[in-house]
């Protein structure tokens, strides 16, 4: 990529041209290298049944979507990248919502697999996210042994929340042992008709 500009001299005009550094497109991006323009979290019911249609018990888990930071342009050995939610900004960098991760971009071209879970504060190994609104994210892009900074920048993903379908799971034996069948109920026994009497 050339950047140019004008010198002027009397009697001449000359155009120069420059080298300049291309500022990476950088995003999350799909398992299909599609960028991500919408995070969809939320929760579902799981439901544990035995093999018999018996539900032995119904529990709620979030759902965690799963993208790729890709800074398109940047190549060097050894790199990782942090990524802050700057909607999220708590004013403590141990609780703000952030994720560091490997970049791997002699092969894959992109980050490690970064999961995403709705709340308020930084949580684990989840890449925390306000629902609802959009999400600022400012990334940093940096060689992991000096810890040199080579690319910075800023994106911004919307970010909704559902209830996704239940999910159904099959219970373990010792769960199913412990919740046993009802007892069937045995029809009434027929007595045989009274004989009359006259």
């Amino acid at each position: 990529m050339y950047s140019s500009f004008f010198i002027k001299i009397p009697g001449f005009v000359l155009l120069a041209l420059f080298p300049v550094a291309a500022m990476a497109d950088a995003g999350f991006k799909d398992d299909f290298s599609y960028p991500v323009s919408e995070i969809e979290v939320g929760t579902r019911s799981v439901i544990s049944r035995c093999l018999d249609g018996r539900i032995t018990g119904i529990r709620e888990e979030s759902v965690e979507p799963e993208a790729y930071f890709v800074a398109d342009g940047i190549t060097a050995p050894d790199l990782r990248v942090r990524i802050v939610n700057q909607s999220l900004n708590t004013g403590n960098a141990a609780t703000t919502p952030y994720t560091d991760r490997e970049y791997d971009d002699q092969s894959t071209g992109r980050s490690e697999v970064i999961r995403f879970t709705a709340g308020s504060r930084h949580r684990g190994s989840v890449f925390v996210v306000a629902a609802g609104q959009i999400n600022r994210f400012g990334y940093s892009v940096y060689d992991r042994n000096t810890r040199v900074s080579i690319e910075t920048g800023i994106f911004e993903v919307n970010v909704t929340e559902t209830v996704f379908p239940d999910r159904e799971e099959i219970s373990d034996e010792f769960s199913c042992r412990l919740n046993p069948l009802p007892p069937i109920p045995l029809p009434p026994i027929p007595f045989p008709p009274r004989p009359i009497v006259r």
